[in-house]
This record gives C-alpha cells, structure tokens and sequence, in this order.
C-alpha cells in the first residue's frame, strides 16, 4: 500500500491534515465510514490493510438490505492517523466539506478469527477485487461485501452479507465520537479546519469558470460567488434533455398530523403565497402558478430580478408580501396589483429542477439545494430559502412563536417528483386544519352577489364525506373571483 497520491495532492504546509506515513495501529484492524459533504454527499469506507487506510467513496452510504447494492468509487488510500478526523476542511480546498466520524470500531476478514491470517486474506482479496469482512462497529455489525466491477478499476460495489444483522432499520445519523449531525459539526467554529490544496485555476474575479461534456452536450457555466461550492461533478449524473421542460409543474406535499425529529429529513419554513415555477430560457423569464398560468403581468418586478440570471434554468420557489416584520399578508398578494406599493413583495426559492440542459429532477434533495445556493443571487426580493436537518418539533415551535404558517418537511434522499404530490414532502401547519374539497355552492341571497355558500367535504377511506358550508369571510372582489 502506498500513499503516494494522498501525499501528491496536499501541501503539508499549509494543511494540517495528517502527513501520509504508513503506520499500523497494533493487534487489531480498524475501520472508519466518514460522512463527508463534500461537492457531493457521501460516505468514505476506509479499512485497515497494511498500515494504511484503503479507501472508498460510497455516493449513497451503506444499507442492511442484502439486495441494495451501493456504488463503491475506489480513491486514494489515507494514512491511519485519519480514522478519527471529524471537523470541517475549508470550501474551495480539496475534498472540501464537513466530515463526521459516522462509525468507527475493529473487523476481520470474513472466515478467520486470527489477524495475522486476516492480514493475508484480505491482501489477497484485494488484489482479486473481492473482499468479504465482519465488522465490529457501533453502527456496522456483521457480514459486508467488496466487489470490483466487471472490467472496471475504480468501480465495486457495497453489499450486505446475509447474517442476523441484515435488513434492520435505518441507521442513525449522528457522529459515534461527538454526537453531532453534520449540520452542528459544520456550525461549530471550534471543529478542526483542515486545508488542502487543490489546484483550481479562477479568472481575476474570483469566480470559477467549468465546462461540462455529457453525451451530445457541453455546458459551460459561472459560479456566483457565494459560500456553497458547485462543479461539473455535481450534475454528472443529471439526465441530458434535447429541449427546454416548459410544461413542468410542481411537485406537492402530503398533509401530515404534527411534527417529528428525524435526521433522514430537513424542514422548511412553509410561505404564505402563491406556489411559481421560475422558468428561464435564453434570458427570458416566465413565471408560471403551479396550474401553469402567467405570474409575469402580475409581478412584473419578480420578472425584472430574475432577468439577472443569464443560464436556462427552471426554479421552484414561493411568491410572498411581507409586512415591515416580515411577516406574510395572502390578502395583500392576492390584490397586489391594485395596491403595489403595501408590503414587500418576495421570491423564496427552495428547489432547482433543470439547469442548462441538464434535468436536476433525479438528483437527491441536498445535492439539488446545494447546487441552488450556488447558482442563485442573492438580492432582496430573490431569498435562498433556509433549512434545518432532523429537528422538526424544534423548528415548528419557533416558526409558530414568529406567527408562521408551518414547515415543509422533505426526506433528505428524495428526488423531485413533477407535477405528482408525494409523501416524501409533508405540510405541517401550526393549527390544526383539515383540506376540504369544494363540492357545490349555494344562490346568494339579498344584494350577496357570486354565491351564498360553498359546500364542503373531504376524503375519507376512499369515500367524499360532507362536512358542511361555509360563507363568511369573503369580501366582494374576492365573491367574484371565487365564483
């Protein structure tokens, strides 16, 4: 084992990461997974062989299902001294992110109980692209599979061994040293920072300038200059589309009943306005509702700060007003044309579904919001919208302190569903609601024009249910267009 190329692409000089020197660490084999957010989420799978940590990239992370077989990338071997690294290397560096120490403990080679026979095993294995271990973690237990592609390098695969440790629940997201999600770790300013040394070249400006080949197309693009670092490799396995999506609508979220803690999920602020897909191509700008309709007559100032974006893009975001504490009005948005100069009128925007060429749809939530608070710029009226990861009750509680609607919870790994409603997005709202179906209406009475009432009802089991009628709160602009 040689760590030559770990070497080769740091300057020990102005890292502090560990120098790369062989060194075994004594009577047992050692492993670390590091969960690290690099330009992409992922795992790093290293084992002890030879005085050395050989190393693998698992895009999606381990599973205790023995038929999911991961994608196992095989990258530079890393010096021992690495196995309990959890602390943040500086954006822009090589392998620039947050790390975690997700699971660290001892293992052996599959069918050995001595480990100087295991030594001789799993050199072997190695050598012949298929490596079988027990591990001994305090996530990992049991029986795991290494095997290299047909014909591939670089390229193996991650499986679960059959033995009483397969098909358990998901794992828990939390450093095994500190307890930290990743979130806390990249927050904490007193997290080891380590620098790296990656040579990317950068005009005089600052930005970045990178070119992507897949299949027929090349896309070249700018980075804006913010905080979130975003490269070619981050839409590499986007689908290429002939032509601009123009006929996309959003994807919706699934009521829920209350709010809950889980690591596998981030949560949204949920706006108070009209849903938009933000639709630019060749620089023009389309604003269309979640039914397709134009927005653009209607905000016409929203069209004006979008011009700013010059890539062919398609954005999912929330038009809002808000009042002088930030607070959404609905009623002000609605009649926003008539009274324009009441409120602030805003753009928060959560998802990005296409980007030059490339459909961003497949791609798992986080690398998609990663991408977006590249891309997008940062002005008044256009807002990244923020999220937290895993502490849902926490976060509705303030969102109901502040006079907020709700959250929208999404699961880290989904992908973007258009124009379906799905349960890997939910609704939670601070007070207690129920959707209703508007059935009919009842004839107005008197000098009411539009309707007197509008009858509601709701699903249930399969089966439309009345609830009852409801004619108050309307006034008669809003009887009109109701009607």
């Amino acid at each position: 084992m040689k760590l030559s190329e770990y070497n080769k692409k740091r300057d020990f000089k102005k890292t502090a990461e560990p120098e790369g020197k062989v060194k075994k660490s004594g009577k047992e084999l050692h492993f670390v997974v590091q969960k690290h957010n690099a330009s992409r989420l992922h795992y790093d799978w290293r084992l002890e062989i030879d005085g050395v940590l050989v190393s693998w990239a698992v895009p999606k992370g381990p599973s205790t299902d023995t038929s999911v077989k991961r994608l196992a990338m095989h990258v530079e071997d890393h010096p021992m001294d690495y196995i309990d690294f959890e602390g943040t290397i500086p954006k822009g560096q090589y392998g620039g992110g947050t790390v975690m120490v997700w699971d660290t403990g001892t293992y052996i080679a599959e069918g050995s109980n001595d480990i100087a026979e295991s030594e001789k095993m799993l050199r072997k294995m190695y050598k012949e692209g298929n490596i079988k271990v027990v591990m001994n973690g305090k996530k990992l237990k049991g029986s795991y599979h290494l095997v290299r592609m047909s014909g591939k390098q670089d390229e193996w695969l991650l499986l679960k061994g059959k033995d009483e440790y397969a098909d358990k629940k998901d794992y828990d997201q939390h450093s095994v040293l500190t307890g930290r999600t990743l979130e806390e770790i990249e927050n904490d300013k007193k997290s080891d920072i380590w620098q790296s040394n990656r040579d990317e070249k950068q005009n005089s400006a600052g930005d970045k300038d990178h070119i992507l080949e897949n299949g027929p197309t090349k896309v070249t693009f700018k980075k804006q200059a913010t905080s979130t670092t975003f490269t070619a490799q981050d839409v590499a396995d986007a689908k290429v589309l002939k032509s601009f999506p123009k006929t996309w609508k959003p994807q919706l979220a699934t009521l829920a009943d209350e709010p809950f803690d889980s690591d596998d999920w981030i949560f949204e602020n949920k706006y108070d306005g009209y849903r938009a897909l933000i639709q630019i191509r060749k620089q023009n700008v389309e604003i269309v509702s979640r039914n397709g309709l134009s927005f653009n007559n209607k905000y016409k100032k929203l069209v004006e700060s979008f011009e700013i974006i010059k890539d062919d893009i398609i954005l999912d975001g929330e038009i809002v007003i808000e009042d002088k504490k930030g607070k959404s009005n609905f009623q002000w948005l609605q009649y926003y044309q008539d009274n324009p100069d009441k409120g602030k009128l805003k753009c928060y925007v959560f998802d990005i579904l296409y980007f030059n060429g490339f459909d961003l749809t497949s791609l798992e939530l986080l690398q998609r919001k990663r991408i977006l608070e590249a891309l997008l710029p940062q002005t008044d009226d256009i807002i990244y919208s923020k999220h937290i990861i895993g502490k849902g009750i926490k976060a509705l509680a303030a969102t109901e302190k502040k006079g907020g609607e709700g959250l929208i919870a999404k699961k880290i790994s989904s992908t973007y569903h258009v124009n379906k409603r799905s349960k890997e997005w939910l609704k939670i709202k601070v007070t207690k609601e129920q959707e209703m179906v508007i059935g009919g209406y009842t004839e107005p009475k008197g000098s009411r024009q539009g309707f007197g009432s509008l009858l509601l009802g709701y699903y249930e089991d399969g089966k439309f249910i009345y609830s009852g009628k409801v004619g108050t709160g309307f006034n008669e602009d809003s009887l009109k267009e109701m009607y």
